[in-house]
């Protein structure tokens, strides 16, 4: 148990966190992409 936390600790997730953000963002920038053109074509 002790040994699985120390390795948990010394995990650096700012790579995660920025990959994250960055689908994030790619998501969204998608859909509001479809979305005005699906609102041009209404």
């Amino acid at each position: 148990m002790q040994v699985n936390e120390e390795v948990h600790h010394d995990l650096d997730l700012r790579g995660t966190m920025a990959s994250v953000l960055f689908l994030g963002a790619v998501f969204v920038v998608t859909w509001f992409a479809i979305f005005i053109l699906f609102l041009e074509r209404v």
